[in-house]
């Protein structure tokens, strides 16, 4: 079977209008609500640890940390508004420089998911990364937008 006999899982319209701004960062609210959770966590076991004596506490709140120090600063969500993008950090959007992102890509479907992955050339709050999930309707945007501002991989 050849590759062009394959079907595509979607199919993009090129030029396709796109009205008003579109966010990208499925499921941001409730990641950030599970992330918060977590940091919560983290003091309570502390403080049972040093109450029982017992390290295993502490080495939870290591593991703890660990995971949760990488979704704190890279995820976020991104707000394509015409030709300004912007990031959402923590709280609040942050305007983007077209000529901070090194490369931009949108990943292969993976158990019917997909992101949208900026690498910056400064850090942005912590990190050089920027990940957010697509939902199905905002792949073909995610690919328009790193298309016309020309974030190919090199």
């Amino acid at each position: 079977m050849s590759t062009s006999a394959v079907p595509l899982p979607f199919s993009c319209a090129p030029g396709a209008p796109r009205g008003g701004p579109i966010r990208f960062g499925a499921g941001y609210r409730l990641r950030r609500l599970l992330v918060l959770a977590g940091w919560l966590l983290l003091p309570a076991l502390l403080l049972t640890g040093a109450r029982a004596r017992n390290p295993v506490h502490f080495i939870s709140a290591i593991i703890l940390a660990a995971a949760l120090w990488p979704v704190t600063t890279r995820f976020g969500e991104v707000l394509w508004e015409g030709s300004t993008v912007s990031v959402r950090r923590y709280f609040r959007f942050v305007p983007l420089e077209p000529e901070r992102v090194e490369a931009a890509v949108v990943t292969p479907p993976l158990f019917r998911r997909q992101s949208l992955v900026l690498r910056l050339r400064r850090p942005l709050h912590l990190s050089h990364y920027v990940y957010c999930r697509l939902a199905p309707g905002t792949v073909c945007d995610a690919w328009a937008l790193v298309h016309e501002n020309n974030w190919e991989p090199r």
